[in-house]
Formats: structure tokens, sequence, C-alpha cells
């Protein structure tokens, strides 16, 4: 089937609800099934909620190695690295993902991040030769699972990835260019698949035919929670430092300044923080917003689930 994965979507009718600037499926055939695909099979989203930023120019390695939390310059063509753009009080502005592909950054953040990131980084650029591009219309597709990367070979997507959990791989799939990216901020391994946007529904129909089960942002949810990963706008915002929400896989700490890096090495250095995000799990279903009992006032939940293995989470 031709046209877009919004098109598919729309036809076939599926709930959707707004999710970090993207309209996602609810679910398909339950949340406890989908669950499932993610704990032990593959299951097959939609990931629009992640757009892209391409930075090019000869200096847009050294640029941005100054203003984000990773290691920039230590990425070789084909990998990746998570990492954060803060205010310089040590706030994030976005979590992101970093790719070299080549003569290019590829900046992978939530949808509704983008235009703020965007904005910081440029408020920086004076005479440096890096710009900032949007690439062309894709549709994004998230695979993720045990049996992803079996699913991704028996769809006949030839990549290859070294052993880190943060890499790219371009390779030609239905008959056009496309690319695959690996992300490890989940529990499970987790890949995204990137086509020009009218075959956005061609290619999962041929990942759902090679195995993969159709799945809703609720299943995502339950693993994200469940993998201690904090969402932007729910877990974190800029009204908390990086450290308080425990986001240390996203910063380099052995590299050069960068911005709000003296606030990060502060709080290191100090070893104590007010407050800090942690996973809690509990008898009764827990709401957002509610006040954690025998805490303070600050001792709230941000995200709350319940998990078909698990129970209620937050």
């Amino acid at each position: 089937m031709g046209g877009s994965l919004d098109e598919l979507l729309t036809g076939l009718g599926v709930e959707r609800v707004a999710y970090q600037g993207h309209d996602c499926p609810v679910a398909f055939d339950g949340t406890a099934d989908e669950y499932a695909a993610f704990d032990r099979g593959a299951a097959l989203y939609d990931a629009g909620f992640r757009d892209d930023l391409v930075a090019a120019g000869s200096e847009r390695v050294d640029f941005l190695h100054g203003q984000l939390s990773q290691d920039l310059k230590s990425l070789a063509p084909g990998s990746g690295a998570p990492a954060l753009l803060l205010t310089p009080q040590g706030r994030p502005v976005a979590l992101l993902a970093v790719y070299d592909v080549g003569d290019r950054l590829w900046l992978v953040t939530d949808r509704s991040r983008l235009g703020p990131m965007r904005d910081a980084l440029e408020r920086f650029l004076v005479a440096d030769d890096c710009e900032f591009e949007e690439p062309a219309p894709h549709a994004r597709i998230g695979l993720a699972g045990p049996q992803a990367a079996a699913v991704l070979e028996a769809a006949g997507l030839d990549v290859t990835f070294p052993d880190d959990r943060w890499a790219a791989s371009a390779c030609e799939w239905l008959g056009a260019s496309a690319s695959v990216l690996l992300r490890g901020d989940l529990r499970v391994p987790s890949y995204e698949v990137l086509v020009a946007d009218e075959l956005g529904a061609e290619a999962w129909e041929v990942l759902e035919s090679a195995g993969a089960t159709a799945s809703g942002v609720d299943a995502y949810e339950v693993v994200r929670v469940e993998s201690g990963t904090a969402r932007y706008g729910v877990d974190i915002d800029e009204g908390r430092i990086a450290m308080e929400a425990r986001l240390e896989w996203a910063i380099h700490f052995a590299k050069g300044c960068y911005v709000g890096q003296e606030v990060v090495e502060r709080a290191v250095s100090r070893g104590r923080l007010r407050r800090a995000l942690s996973l809690v799990a509990s008898d009764a279903a827990l709401e957002a917003g509610a006040r954690v009992v025998g805490g303070s006032e600050h001792d709230v939940v941000t995200s709350a689930v319940v998990s078909p293995e698990h129970g209620p989470l937050a």
C-alpha cells in the first residue's frame, strides 16, 4: 500500500493522543499484548514524536562540542551518543541524540523541543561555519524489543551496527534511501526507521509482515517508565537541573567546557541534590501530580503507569 504513515493510521481508525507534539496511536489491540511485544518480541510504533535537525559546515563538530554535554569530537562516522542542551544555569533545554552521518551531524529530539533547541543553538552562532537544516519530510517508525533486529533483517533492511547503543546506518530499502537509528534509552533494543514520507505506509506494513506487532504510546510509556528514562515536560523541564533527573548517561564528565557545565560539576562535587528522579512501585494506581506519602511538597509523581508485569509504577 502506498501513502504516508499518517494516512494509514487514519484509515485504521485507531484513537490517537497528543504526545510530545505529535498525535500518536494510543493502542491497537490492547496494552497488555503490545507491552509483551516490547518485552519479549518486537513492537512497531509511530515514532513521529521525535524530529530532526541537521548540522552542516566545517566547524559543526567544534561548535556543538562546546554547546552540548557530550564529547562529540570522539564520534566516528556511523556512531552516536545521547546529549543534553543546557541553559547556563544547568537546566535542560532538550534531551537529544547526536549521530555522525559523515558530512553532517544528525540531531534528534522530541518534536515539541525542536524549535527551542534550534533557537538556543543559533543564539550562540557568531562566525562559526555551522548551519542548521531541516531534512526532507520523512516517516519515522519505531521498532523495539528483543526481536527487533531479527525483524529488521526479515524485512530486508541491510544494516549493521557496532556494539555501541547509539548508532546510525544508511541503506537502500523499498527502492529508495532509508536510515536506521539505534537508540539506547529503553531497557530493550530500540531502533527508528526513517523513510521518505510517501513510503511510510508501505514501510509499516512490511515491518508488520516481518513479525512486528503494531503498538501504541500506552505500551511505550510503560516501557519508558520501567527504563527510568525521563520525559521532557513531564519528568524534567527547565525548572530542574539535569542531575536531578538522573541524566548522567547523557553527560561526558571528562570533556571540556560546555554551556551549563559549571552547575553540573558543582552538583557532582558536592554530592548532594535537593531531589532526584526515582522509580517507585505501588500497591495502588498512582496519578501524575499526586504527592508521595510521607514526602515533602516537592516529592510528587511525574509519570504514572500500570505495568502488566510489575503493577503500578511511577
